[in-house]
C-alpha cells in the first residue's frame, strides 16, 4: 500500500520491527565472526535502555561503526553467506544512493522512501550503518573537518539540502550546477572524504559522526563512550550498545528517558510505499530475463496493432536500429533488447499523427506527441499500452501516458547543397534543444553554454514550442521525392549526421520477427552498416546484458496506479 509514515497500521509496524531485528541479528553475528566493534544508536539504542526492545513508534534499526571497522564491514560484507538477503547498498561511481553511509536492504521486502523513489535501486526494508571519526583537537583543524564533511555529503548524496537554510540550499545547487559530471562528483567526494577522515579515532580524545547531516555533525562524544559494546536485552535477543551509552544519549537527545508527547509518539520515517510480503530490487539474471520477454511480449502486441492500422490506411514504416538487426540476426527480439523502433517516412509519420487520434480507442492504445499542450522532452511520437506502466527515468517528473511504448522515428529529405545541409543540421539541434528544454550535454561545454542561452531567451514552454516549431518547419522543408539522400533527424547528433541513399527506404520487405512478418527497409543491409558498421556480430558478452531505462515496469498495472510514488517526482540536477 502507498502511505506516509503516520498511515502505518499495527501490523505494519510489527512486519518493520520483526524484519529490522532479523536483519540486525545477521549483522551483529557478522561483526562478531570477522571481530568487528558495532553498536545501536539512535532511537535503537534509545529502545533498548528505555523498553528493552523498539521504541514502540519506531520503524527502524540503525548502527553505528568506528571507522576502521566500518570499511571492512563494506569490503566484506557481499562474501558473506548467511547476509545474502540483504544487499549492501553503498554509493559509488556508478551508482547513487543518496545515502551517506552504507546500507543492507532486505531483497524480500519493499519500502520507498521519498528521497529515493525516483532510484533504480533495492528497495528493500533498510538498516543504516553509520561510521564514526575522530574529533581533532584543533579548532580549525575542526573547522576544516565539518567543511569537508559538508562537501562530501553533497556531492555523495548529490542532492540539494532542504531543511538547512535558504544561504545552503542556494550555494549547494550552484556547486552541483557546476561539477555536473559523475566522475567529477565521485572524485570530490572521495578527496573530501579523505580530508574528513584523517584523524584517526585511536589519536584523538573524542569522536563525531560526519555522515548523518549538519546536525549530528556537531555532536562531540567522549571516545571512552564508544570503547566497547556492551550486550543488553532487546525484544528477546542480546544488542549491542555502546559501553558509555548514558553520555552518548545524553548528547545526543538530552533527557532521553523521557517519554515525547503522545502527539509525537509515531514513526518518524516516512514512506511513500510499502509492501513488506513483495520485493522491490532491479530484477537480474534470470528474474531479468522471464521480465524482459514480457516487456518484449507487450512491445509486439502495441507493433502488431499499429501494423494493423498502418496497413489498412496505406502507411509505409519498417523497423529501425535493434529490432531490424533483431529480425535479421535473430528472427525475433535480441535478446537483450526491451523496446521496438519504427522509422517512417515525414508524409506517412503526419498522416499516422492525425488519423489515429481520430480512428482509435485510445482508452487502449494513445499517440502522444509533444505539442502546445503537452511536454513529453521527446521529439519522437509514442504509441502506448495505458494498461501497462513504463516509467522512463527522463520523464519521471512529468504526468504524461507512462505506459510500455512504441517509439515511432520520422524519416526527412537530405538535401544535396553542403549549405543546406549544414542549415538543416544546425535547425535539426536547435529543434532538440527547444522541444525537449535542454541543452546538449555531449557535444562539449560550448553547445551546452549556447544551448542554455537559448533557452534563456526563451522562457516558458509556450514560447519554446514555438521556437521548436520554427525549426521543425526549416529542418524538414526537403520533401524525401525531391531529394536523394534520407537522413534522421529526431536522433542523437551520431544518427543525424548519417546520409542514406534513397533507394534504401523506397520500400519495406517483410520477414520473420517472433513468428510474424515485420518490415524492414529493403535496402537493410546498407542502412544498418552505414548506422551500426558489422552489424551481424554479436558484441562481447559482458555487454550482451538485459537492461532498460524504467524506473518501474509492470506489464500487468496501468501506469496511474503508480502516480505520486514514480511519477512525477523531482529530477536530480544530475538528470537534468
Amino acid at each position: 500500500m502507498s502511505h506516509t509514515a503516520s498511515e502505518y497500521t499495527k501490523e505494519e509496524l510489527e512486519g518493520l520491527h520483526r524484519i529490522s531485528l532479523q536483519m540486525a541479528k545477521v549483522f551483529v553475528e557478522f561483526c562478531r565472526e570477522n571481530d568487528l566493534t558495532c553498536y545501536f544508536c539512535g532511537g535503537g539504542c534509545i529502545g533498548a535502555i528505555r523498553h528493552k526492545g523498539f521504541i514502540p513508534w519506531d520503524d527502524d534499526l540503525d548502527f553505528f561503526m568506528p571507522r576502521k571497522d566500518y570499511e571492512v564491514f563494506v569490503k566484506k560484507w557481499k562474501d558473506y553467506e548467511p547476509g545474502k538477503r540483504y544487499i549492501l547498498s553503498d554509493t559509488t561511481l556508478d551508482y547513487v544512493d543518496r545515502n551517506n553511509f552504507a546500507t543492507l536492504r532486505d531483497s524480500e521486502t519493499t519500502q520507498i522512501k521519498p528521497y529515493q523513489k525516483d532510484l533504480r535501486i533495492p528497495h528493500g526494508v533498510a538498516l543504516d550503518v553509520i561510521p564514526l571519526d575522530g574529533y581533532p583537537d584543533g579548532k580549525w583543524k575542526r573547522k576544516f573537518q565539518c567543511m569537508w564533511a559538508l562537501i562530501y555529503q553533497l556531492f555523495r548524496a548529490q542532492t540539494v539540502p532542504e531543511k538547512h537554510g535558504g544561504l545552503m540550499a542556494v550555494g549547494s545547487r550552484f556547486l552541483l550546477s557546476v561539477f555536473r559530471g559523475k566522475k567529477i562528483r565521485y572524485k570530490i567526494w572521495n578527496v573530501a572524504k579523505r580530508h574528513m577522515t584523517q584523524y584517526p579515532i585511536s589519536e584523538c580524545n573524542y569522536i563525531t559522526e560526519l555522515c548523518s547531516g549538519p546536525f549530528y555533525m556537531k555532536k562531540k562524544y567522549k571516545k571512552e563512550w564508544f570503547e566497547k559494546a556492551v550486550f543488553v536485552p532487546f525484544e528477546g535477543e542480546n544488542m549491542p550498545i555502546p559501553v558509555g551509552y548514558d553520555g552518548y544519549l545524553k548528547e545526543a537527545f538530552g533527557d532521553y528517558m523521557a517519554l515525547p508527547p503522545k502527539e509525537k509518539q509515531k514513526a518518524h520515517h516516512d514512506c511513500v510505499f510499502l509492501d513488506l510480503n513483495r520485493p522491490c530490487v532491479p530484477a537480474a539474471g534470470e528474474r531479468l530475463r522471464a521480465e524482459l520477454r514480457l516487456l518484449q511480449k507487450k512491445c509486439l502486441e502495441i507493433t502488431l496493432v499499429f501494423k494493423e492500422f498502418c496497413e489498412k490506411h496505406g502507411l509505409l514504416f519498417y523497423f529501425c536500429g535493434g529490432c531490424c538487426i533483431g529480425t535479421l540476426r535473430h528472427q525475433g527480439f535480441i535478446p537483450w533488447d526491451d523496446d521496438i523502433d519504427v522509422f517512417m517516412p515525414r508524409n506517412d509519420y503526419e498522416k499516422l499523427c492525425e488519423l489515429w487520434h481520430k480512428e482509435m480507442d485510445e482508452t487502449k492504445y494513445r499517440l502522444s506527441r509533444t505539442s502546445k499542450e503537452q511536454f513529453l522532452r521527446s521529439q519522437l511520437t509514442m504509441i502506448t499500452d495505458e494498461e501497462t506502466t513504463f516509467v522512463k527515468e527522463r520523464q519521471m517528473d512529468l504526468d504524461i501516458a507512462h505506459g510500455i511504448r512504441l517509439e515511432i522515428l520520422p524519416l526527412d529529405g537530405c538535401p544535396s547543397s553542403r549549405w543546406k545541409r549544414k542549415m538543416q543540421l544546425m535547425w535539426g539541434l536547435a529543434y532538440q534543444i527547444y522541444i525537449n528544454q535542454e541543452a546538449p550535454t555531449s557535444k562539449g561545454k560550448g553547445f551546452y553554454l549556447i544551448g542554455k542561452m537559448m533557452l534563456l531567451l526563451a522562457p516558458g514552454w509556450k514560447n519554446r514550442y514555438r521556437m521548436a516549431r520554427l525549426c521543425e518547419r526549416h529542418m524538414t522543408k526537403y520533401p524525401i521525392e525531391e531529394c536523394d539522400y534520407i537522413t534522421e533527424l529526431c536522433v542523437r547528433y551520431n544518427y543525424m549526421v548519417n546520409e542514406y541513399p534513397k533507394e534504401i527506404f523506397s520500400s519495406a520487405v517483410y520477414k520473420e520477427f517472433e513468428g510474424e512478418q515485420m518490415p524492414i527497409p529493403v535496402g537493410y543491409d546498407t542502412y544498418l552498416k552505414m548506422a551500426f558498421g558489422d552489424y551481424m556480430t554479436m558484441p562481447p558478452e559482458d555487454q550482451q546484458i538485459p537492461s532498460h531505462d524504467g524506473i518501474v515496469v509492470d506489464t500487468e498495472k496501468a501506469y496511474p496506479e503508480y502516480k505520486g510514488i514514480y511519477y512525477p517526482v523531482k529530477r536530480t540536477e544530475e538528470e537534468m
